[in-house]
């Protein structure tokens, strides 16, 4: 199976970035969506939504998280994948 992803357009206020470069949030962000798209779940989850042309519109609510995770987790919840296998 393939998995193809693209995110067009993401928002980050700066002020969140707390000292993360974009390009560290990028790197960051890639690695908590492929530790995701590992998981136990992720291949039913994703074969189950099939081609879709965009996610909704979400907010990353993990307060307390560095933000990639949060936005991670936000995004991975998206596409139907409920855990991950890192944090269970």
């Amino acid at each position: 199976m393939s998995i193809h992803l693209r995110i067009d357009r993401l928002i980050v206020d700066p002020a969140l970035l707390a000292g993360v470069t974009p390009r560290q949030f990028q790197k960051a962000l890639q690695a908590e969506l492929a530790m995701h798209l590992a998981g136990p779940d992720a291949h039913e989850s994703l074969k189950a939504l099939g081609n879709v042309p965009a996610l909704p519109t979400t907010t990353a609510g993990h307060v307390g998280k560095p933000l990639a995770i949060g936005v991670g987790a936000s995004l991975a919840g998206a596409m139907g994948i409920s855990r991950s296998p890192r944090r269970g």
